[in-house]
């Protein structure tokens, strides 16, 4: 017995200049030797000492001062990780370990153990346990978690990203991303937030996204501010994610942020379709005026950035004479039947407007030398349509393809192919001998 205790306290001696610099952070410290087998107590708490009794191993002093020092509903979880016969493998890759419990007196205190020294092979032979008392600490991360929790509810999944320790928690969460979280927290915040990303997002968005999430800039991106969103496409469909500020270090710097995501799918397809009906005809689902208007200005804009578009202008013929004599349903077939021709002949080459009441323009992008055949493949549909109240279709149309005015404006493109419906809107009523426009 005398040979431990001179061993012992060499021991002391060796690490009491690092044991008094601890002194003033911790409550209670002891030193471990695993090879040894034995405890010894440094701090000099007289309530402790009662504890070392020479009688009993290393591991029952532990548990004796556990048991007595633990409510009875934490003791469980202390014993186990106080357990010295587990200890070696939880430290191989670690050097400190720690966990959280309830005192009996002091409230929150948390215990840790460090290495000191390992062997050769990297094996811990000697540690310090720690407690010190966190419960001011406690009661102010409980208040902070009780506002992540409440958030929990809001958002599909959030987690707490510890900036300083490179750690993730959390929250809440579902299943792919928990499994995705299982596998990559170890690796720290960024690997896992990035890996999240990297299975979760449309990969349209996943370079947007990866920048978003890029943690090495998000202190920059945050300055002066509590939170930042972007939207994306992921799994489950539209969704929001956003940086939450937490803790900020005095310098400003973040410590603690949260990652939340929201699903807007439902939100944004109800925007999707709201901007839809701004944009679309009632009567034919063809685009409207407002359509045409915005989409042309895109195009246009800059005249020098104009590309091999063909502009088709398409009027209705005789739908004046069907609204006096069979009613205005009847025109209204013809507007629906013109449409249902347009769509058929245009849509895959490009757009088809409805920009007036018998009115319509199409904008397409085809090979000059394709126009003819698509022009009468239109002329085809327009031949065969038969409506219930009108028995035949007829378009007047004139187009013009922007390489052949190069230079103009598109007020003065589309101009040239009005003229060219214009005059194919003549032949017709010639042809048919019953030309009742309303003149003015």
């Amino acid at each position: 017995m005398s040979s431990n205790i001179s061993n012992e306290n060499k021991m002391i001696e060796k690490y009491d200049s690092i044991m008094r610099g601890m002194s003033s952070i911790y409550k209670s410290i002891f030193l471990i030797d695993l090879e040894a087998r034995s405890i010894s107590q440094l701090d000099h708490d007289e309530n402790t000492k009662r504890f070392f009794n020479e009688d009993e191993n290393y591991f029952e002093i532990l548990k004796n001062f556990l048991r007595n020092t633990v409510v009875i509903e934490h003791l469980y979880d202390a014993l186990t990780f106080c357990d010295v016969h587990t200890i070696k493998p939880r430290l191989r890759y670690k050097n400190v370990i720690d966990s959280e419990f309830i005192g009996n007196d002091a409230g929150w205190f948390r215990a840790q153990f460090i290495v000191l020294e390992r062997s050769e092979a990297g094996v811990p032979v000697r540690l310090v346990f720690t407690t010190q008392i966190i419960d001011d600490e406690k009661n102010a991360i409980d208040e902070q978690q009780r506002i992540i929790r409440s958030l929990a509810d809001i958002y599909f999944t959030l987690h707490l990203f510890d900036l300083e320790k490179d750690t993730v928690t959390e929250v809440s969460t579902q299943n792919l991303i928990h499994k995705i979280h299982s596998e990559n927290y170890r690796k720290g915040c960024q690997k896992t937030i990035s890996a999240a990303i990297d299975q979760t997002t449309d990969e349209k968005y996943i370079d947007h996204m990866r920048e978003f999430t890029d943690l090495s800039t998000l202190n920059e991106r945050m300055h002066d501010k509590k939170i930042i969103s972007t939207e994306f496409i992921g799994y489950a469909g539209w969704a929001k994610g956003s940086f939450i500020e937490v803790e900020c270090d005095n310098s400003g710097k973040l410590k603690k942020v949260l990652y939340a995501t929201q699903i807007i799918d439902d939100e944004k397809h109800r925007e999707e379709l709201l901007v839809k009906t701004a944009l679309t005809d009632e009567l034919t689902g063809l685009l409207n005026r407002r359509a045409y208007d915005n989409d042309i200005k895109e195009l246009f804009e800059p005249v020098v950035n104009i590309s091999d578009i063909t502009l088709i202008a398409i009027d209705v013929n005789g739908l004046k004479d069907a609204n006096d004599t069979l009613g205005h349903e009847a025109g209204d077939e013809l507007i629906i039947g013109a449409s249902d021709c347009l769509k058929k002949g245009f849509l895959s080459y490009g757009k088809v407007y409805r920009i007036g009441g018998d009115e319509f323009v199409a904008v397409i992008e085809a090979d000059g030398g394709k126009i003819a055949d698509i022009m009468q493949e239109f002329q085809n549909l327009c031949d065969s349509w038969q409506g219930k109240l009108v028995s035949g279709l007829s378009l007047s149309y004139g187009y013009v393809r922007t390489l052949d005015y190069k230079g103009y404006s598109f007020l003065e493109i589309m101009k040239e192919a009005d003229k060219k419906m214009y005059a194919c809107k003549e032949e017709y009523y010639k042809r048919s001998g019953n030309d009742r426009r309303r003149r003015t």
